[in-house]
């Protein structure tokens, strides 16, 4: 689902030029569905880590790493 909605996603942004603006992929990166590389949504992949830790920081939920050590801010 995931996938699907990242290929999606850029797909809309090869065809459209939105948010980015204009751009191709090189031929080189194979193979590809409606211009867009499938390795391009498993790179998105990539970005789930470091933005679920950011939502945490902004949102000051404690890690599930840290509970239990007293390395939260609620008390842990």
């Amino acid at each position: 689902m995931i996938v699907a909605l990242a290929w999606l996603t850029e797909f809309i942004g090869h065809t459209t030029g939105f948010p980015f603006g204009s751009y191709d992929y090189t031929p080189r990166l194979q193979p590809q569905v409606g211009g867009v590389p499938l390795l391009i949504p498993l790179a998105w992949l990539m970005m789930l880590p470091p933005a679920w830790a950011m939502a945490r920081v902004i949102n000051l939920t404690p890690s599930p790493l840290s509970e239990g050590r007293g390395g939260d801010k609620h008390g842990g």
